[in-house]
């Protein structure tokens, strides 16, 4: 059986590649400073986007059967990568190295992939172990060659990885696909939740998550900032948990057309079966008299 299609995560990620397009694409000088992102420390609009869509990309991944298969996921993953590197050499020449957007997206999503062979139980504590290394590493080790601690513009941990591996520092660079990683993570979990709980018994658990996150952020950022130049873990839980409390509000899985006057599910339609979307609480008939007894859909999500 097909597992089941949710067309506000659909919506979601349509909405952040749309955000992403603007944000790189704005204009001149007069726009407003939230949709510019923060030159260093700090966060605005701006630098919530991409984390949306990187969680986006998590919350798709219980639901998705290629997920499963490691060969679909390399395959995935090598195909971004290389489209990567041609958008980077097509747009500032050949003889830049990297892999951009794209290169982030697929090195954030293997990571995470790789997160999610591991045991259940023990996801959940790696990923805080990651978050909580990484933290350490920044705070309390020297960069190498300097001889004290930085999250400075010109020097970092982050800007000795990118170096080491002969790459220029930038946000999407690889030292930024660890903890990008662990944003992909709660969007797993988020979806896991949805999966089930249904999108009605999924709201208030993802945004009581979203609240954890937030704090836990807002504590962690006076020890190491909000700075997604780096992607800091502070930076990780803030935006997870922003992005965790904007989509599900946001992105239209609440309603539907198909259920009218039912919020919180996917939407559901007899009319077009190739397409419907049925939550457990609805399939009995009462909302879109088709009495399916489990979740249909035609396809899973990629």
């Amino acid at each position: 059986m097909d597992r089941p299609r949710l067309h506000g995560v659909d919506v979601a990620r349509g909405l952040a590649v749309v955000g992403m397009l603007f944000v790189d694409n704005r204009g001149n000088s007069s726009i407003g400073t939230q949709f510019v992102h923060a030159p260093w420390h700090g966060l605005r609009v701006a630098d919530v986007v991409f984390p949306v869509f990187l969680l986006v990309v998590g919350v798709s991944m219980p639901f998705s059967r290629r997920a499963d298969r490691p060969r679909a996921v390399l395959v995935r993953v090598l195909k971004l990568a290389v489209l990567g590197v041609l958008v980077v050499g097509a747009k500032y020449g050949f003889d830049v190295v990297g892999a951009g957007v794209l290169g982030h997206i697929a090195g954030a999503y293997l990571l995470c992939w790789l997160l999610l062979r591991l045991a259940r139980r023990a996801q959940v504590p790696t990923a805080a172990g990651v978050l909580a290394v990484l933290t350490a590493v920044a705070v309390l080790l020297p960069v190498p060659g300097s001889g004290r601690t930085a999250v400075e513009p010109d020097l970092s941990w982050a800007h000795w990885f990118d170096d080491l591996l002969g790459l220029d520092f930038s946000a999407e660079a690889p030292h930024s696909y660890l903890p990008s990683a662990i944003t992909v993570f709660l969007g797993v979990l988020a979806g896991r939740v949805l999966l089930d709980r249904g999108a009605r018994g999924a709201l208030s658990w993802i945004v009581a998550g979203a609240g954890v996150l937030l704090v836990l952020g807002l504590l962690l950022a006076p020890l190491l900032p909000v700075n997604k130049r780096l992607w800091t873990p502070s930076f990780v839980l803030v935006t997870g948990g922003s992005a965790c409390w904007c989509w599900p509000r946001r992105s239209g899985w609440s309603t539907s057309a198909g259920c009218a006057g039912r919020s919180a599910r996917p939407r559901c339609s007899a009319s077009t079966p190739s397409w419907r979307s049925c939550c457990p609480s609805c399939c009995s008939g009462r909302c879109c008299g088709t009495g399916s007894s489990r979740w249909s859909t035609a396809g899973s999500p990629t």
